[in-house]
This record gives C-alpha cells, structure tokens and sequence, in this order.
C-alpha cells in the first residue's frame, strides 16, 4: 500500500515539474518574441536616424522576429498551450510580418523608399501598442492584445 501511495506522490510530482517547466519554455518563448519586436523598434529608430545607411539590419530583425515567432508559435501550438484564438491571432501576426521586406537565404532585400516608409510605420504602430525601446514589457494576455490592435494598425 505505501509503495503504491508513494508511486502515486511521485507520478504527481513529477507531472507537476514537467507542467511547470513546460509553462515557462513558452513563457520564456514569448518573452523572446517580445524582445525581438522591441530590438526592431530600436533598429528601426537607429536607422531613421543614420537615414538608413544599414537597411539590412532591419531585413535581418525582421527574420530574426519571424523565426522566433514562428518557432514559439508552433511551440504552444503542439503543446496546447495557445488556445484557439490565441494560435489565430500569432499566425496572423506572423503571415503580416512576413509580407515585410526580410532575408532570404543568402540574399539581403533590397529596400525601396516606399519599404522605408512601411518600416517607419511600423516603428509608429509598435510604440502605439506599447512596444518598443524604453516601454515596459507586458504580460502574456497584454502582448497578445498588443498584437491585435497591432494587425489593425498595419493594415490601416
């Protein structure tokens, strides 16, 4: 009887951990795309003000939130632990994002004045939401708020 108690206690704990560690990888997930989005703000800004001698810094932010995203994105997603809409809401940031000039394999993009004015744009919208250099950083329910009215922001 004690042994199987014992095993019982045991089997709990160990779910318990893995529960918590499995939480805090996500968390910790999130909190990396975050601070990806907050670096394009302050390359962003950085290059509007050197009138954007280094372009490809921001291409290479851009692929950089993209794959952090992406990867955090499928991360919840296999675990369960982004709901529904929540799952909805990152897959849109991230086809949005992507239709933002960035990277390919072994190639830079090249930018055009009109990309210019979308990234300066989206600088405007990130710190509008609350993202960005010298803002404070959110929870996961406000970030994924943030994101919202970010997607409204970029398509308006």
């Amino acid at each position: 009887m004690w042994t199987s108690l014992t095993g019982n206690v045991l089997l709990a704990i160990v779910l318990i951990t893995h529960y918590l560690n499995q939480n805090t990888v996500h968390e910790e997930l999130f909190v990396e795309v975050q601070y990806s989005l907050v670096e394009l703000d302050g390359v962003i800004q950085h290059q509007q003000t050197n009138e954007w001698s280094e372009p490809n810094l921001v291409t290479t932010k851009v692929n950089e939130v993209l794959h952090r995203l992406e990867t955090a994105r499928n991360s919840g997603s296999y675990s369960g632990w982004l709901s529904k809409t929540e799952k909805k809401i990152m897959e849109q940031f991230y086809l949005t994002l992507s239709l933002f000039p960035h990277n390919h394999s072994y190639e830079f993009s090249v930018l055009n004045q009109s990309d210019i004015q979308r990234f300066e744009a989206l600088r405007s919208s990130l710190r509008i939401v609350g993202i960005g250099m010298e803002l404070q950083s959110m929870d996961w329910e406000s970030f994924i708020s943030a994101v919202e009215r970010l997607e409204i922001l970029i398509h308006t």
